[in-house]
């Protein structure tokens, strides 16, 4: 089976996305610490919106909402059985960039997440018959 140049970018958008949000999360919870901690102003969790004015904040909304755009182009050229599961790999990048101390766990579990979303679009996208 010949992966076709549309998939391809379907794919790799979607990775794209996935390492966008996950890292979008990391961005926006360095931000809301640093606005927590300079006192200055009352923090989120007790009705504060000193995150507002926090650059890195906004530097992970933005990053989240580029992640989003990618995502939503990536539908545009790959099936969704394609797509759809490597949207989970935004969970396991935000995790792994959280705690790196736990990189073996990390690492396999994303090559298992790949490996099964690659199984599941190989047995549900091609036809009968093509693949042999």
């Amino acid at each position: 089976m010949v992966a076709s140049l549309d998939n391809v970018r379907g794919l790799t958008l979607a990775m794209s996305s996935s390492a966008f949000i996950g890292s979008s999360f990391v961005i926006k919870k360095i931000g809301l610490k640093k606005a927590g901690d300079s006192g200055a102003r009352a923090r989120a969790g007790s009705g504060g919106h000193s995150y507002l004015y926090e650059p890195l904040w906004w530097l992970g909304m933005v990053t989240m909402i580029l992640g989003e755009i990618a995502n939503f182009a990536a539908y545009a050229f790959a099936p969704a059985i394609l797509v759809t599961p490597l949207g989970a790999l935004s969970i396991i990048f935000s995790a792994r960039t959280l705690h790196p101390e736990r990189e073996i766990a990390y690492v396999w579990c994303c090559w298992l997440h790949l490996v099964c979303c690659w199984v599941c679009w190989y047995s549900f996208a091609c036809p009968k018959g093509e693949g042999d």
